[in-house]
This record gives C-alpha cells, structure tokens and sequence, in this order.
C-alpha cells in the first residue's frame, strides 16, 4: 500500500467509526481531492467501503471506512512497478491492443474526475493534479486550454512502452473530460519524455477563458 494510502488506511483503523472525505484531508494535512482520489482507488481494490450519509441539507457526503476483510497489517505490496512494466512490454502495440488501452483509459478517466468542484477548467485541472500529472496552464484563451503536464506518473511503463502507454494517458484525458468539463474536446497530446515530463495537452472547452 503506498504511503498515502496507507495513512488514509491505518486512520480509519484508529478513528474505529466512519469519516468524510474533507475530515480524513484535514486530519492528515492534504488536499481534499487528492485525497478522494486515493480513497476511491482503495475502494476498488476492496481496501475501504463508502456510503452515503443520510439527512441534512445539501449534496448527501461520502462516508468512508475500513472493508470488514481488510488487513492493514499485512506486509505491502511492493511488486507493481515491476508487473506494469512486464506488462507494457509484454502486450504488442498493435492498433487493436492500442484501442483497447486507450478505451480503458477513457473509462478510468470517466470515474477519477475530481467530483466536488463545480464541474469545469478549475475541476479538470484538479482531476490531473489528483492523478499525479502536476499540469501547469501554458496557455488559456476562449474554448482552449493548453497544459504542460510536469510529471509523468507512469514514466516505467511509458519507457517499456511509450505508444501504449500514451494511449491510454490520451484515453484517460478524454475521460476526465466527459466528467470534469462537459462538452470538452482533447484536440490533441504530444508525448514528451517520461523521465523529464513535459506531455502537453490541447483542449478545446465550452468554457470560455478570460
């Protein structure tokens, strides 16, 4: 479990009850999104449970605690790494394989976007952030967004293999769109190194800029 996690983990464990999303950021000192992000990973990896909480004014707030099977004593795992890059030079990057990567990245985008900002350029950029990109606004204009992504959070994989992973990367921006900023369009991604950063996207938003 990575650091992050593992703190959002063993804090449920001490808390002994459950907690919202912006409780958990403040008790540990992070941003709320990133947070949330962490937590739904979690979820899905069967680490941790959400709920609704009932009653009261407003959006009902997420509710996390720890999954009745889960065991956070257990040694973490520490093979990963390793697997995805076996992975990203095993698989061929054929233009089916490449499609089906890139099909799998939207849908990942599509459930990772920042949910608790008003959905638009400031979520989007949130949602990156979350992910681990870091993106940095290089240019902003009416209908275009143009972002330096600084990080790449999959640099080991992308040296496996670049063109599948950079599909899936360009996958995984259009879904973050579909969510973040509706009726948003991914004009285009330039792959830049992994090791130095730099991939920069251009998007196309109904969102006019200043």
């Amino acid at each position: 479990m990575q650091g992050t996690r593992a703190r959002l983990f063993q804090l449920l464990e001490d808390l002994g009850r459950p907690a919202t999303t912006a409780e958990l950021a403040e008790l540990l000192g992070l941003n709320r999104n990133g947070v949330r992000a962490h937590l739904e990973r979690m979820a899905r990896a069967g680490l941790v449970e959400r709920r609704k909480r009932r009653g009261g004014r407003g959006r009902p707030a997420d509710l996390w605690q720890r999954s009745g099977g889960a065991r956070g004593e257990l040694p973490p795992p520490t093979a990963y790494r390793a697997l995805v890059v076996a992975l990203g030079r095993a698989l061929p990057a054929d233009p089916r394989t490449v499609a089906a990567v890139e099909a799998e990245g939207r849908r990942v985008g599509e459930t990772a976007a920042a949910d608790s900002l008003q959905p638009g350029r400031a979520a989007y950029l949130a949602s990156l952030a979350a992910l681990g990109f870091q993106p940095e606004v290089v240019e902003e204009r009416p209908s275009l967004l143009r972002v330096r992504m600084a990080n790449c959070p999959y640099r080991e994989a992308a040296l496996a293999n670049g063109k599948l992973i950079c599909s899936f990367h360009r996958g995984l921006s259009e879904g973050l769109l579909r969510t973040s900023c509706p009726g948003g369009r991914l004009r285009s991604l330039l792959p830049a190194s992994p090791t130095a950063g730099g991939c920069l996207l251009e998007v196309e938003t109904a969102e006019a800029g200043p």
